[in-house]
């Protein structure tokens, strides 16, 4: 049960709900109907992206040599690229130009198309503002093009909302991989420290109930259940160590999301 727990959370699947559920939630919290076909997409994109940026390489150089894992995982990306596939062709060609360029970030994140050039995440600083902006592409603005919304200012307050939600959801794994990652990829923990990093997410958690209050347009509920996951992702990085728990940030913070949607969709 271990080894399957371990590949359902390597394989990216985990993720990929976490990504679908992000885009359930904009869709509950703009008040439109839920576009089912839109989050299979999200999903099995999130999976084929996270796969790619992690393992490309490894399925390149050792293709015939994976171990049972990397095999698992390889057909679970190339299972996700198919519903990648299917689901694209709801989009229109608006739609369309807007992934294609998410996908090229996404690409540029973890590769580089010269060898003189380095991949967007080494660059100091711009790792997490890219994850930002790409899971707040995708589960946010994406569903609001497909709604023709791209005129109100609700949109626009719920990226906001989701962009900053997405930096504060990354913090706790920032800090667990301190003393992983590598000198040239400079998160925020080693730019500022632990304690400043702390603070920023406090600062972040009160810009978004800041701009909830002044900017009602969801449900009360709503508004409500969002308050509350912001509190409560505060206090989980306030206490948080950087000797953490295996699972602590890969499940719990990252089942955030799904969670929430869960709730959400039963009070409503």
């Amino acid at each position: 049960m271990i080894k399957i727990f371990d590949l359902y959370l390597k394989s990216s699947i985990h993720v990929g709900l976490a990504v679908s559920s992000f885009t359930a939630l904009t869709y509950l919290h703009l008040g439109s109907p839920v576009n089912t076909e839109l989050l299979f997409f999200c999903f099995f994109s999130s999976v084929v992206a996270y796969n790619s940026i992690k393992y490309l390489e490894l399925f390149v150089q050792g293709k015939n040599s994976l171990s049972t894992n990397l095999k698992v995982i390889l057909i679970v990306s190339v299972l996700a690229l198919a519903g990648t596939a299917y689901f694209i062709q709801i989009f229109g060609w608006i739609e369309l130009l807007f992934l294609a360029a998410l996908s090229l970030i996404s690409y540029l994140y973890s590769h580089t198309l010269l060898n003189r050039f380095r991949s967007l995440r080494s660059i100091t600083g711009i790792k997490i503002v890219i994850i930002a902006a790409v899971w707040t592409g995708l589960t946010v603005i994406l569903p609001g093009l497909s709604e023709n919304l791209a005129n109100e200012l609700r949109l626009w307050v719920e990226a906001f909302q989701r962009f900053l939600l997405v930096i504060i959801l990354t913090l706790p794994f920032d800090l667990r991989d301190l003393r992983a990652d590598i000198g040239e990829i400079k998160t925020v923990p080693q730019l500022i420290g632990i304690k400043q990093t702390k603070i920023l997410s406090g600062a972040l958690c009160s810009l978004i109930i800041i701009s909830e209050l002044m900017f009602p347009y969801k449900a009360m509920s709503s508004g409500i259940i969002l308050t509350a996951v912001t509190i409560l992702l505060f206090i989980i990085t306030a206490k948080l160590a950087v000797y953490q728990s295996e699972y602590l940030a890969s499940f719990w913070v990252e089942g955030i999301p799904i969670a929430w949607f869960v709730i959400l969709y039963l009070w409503l």
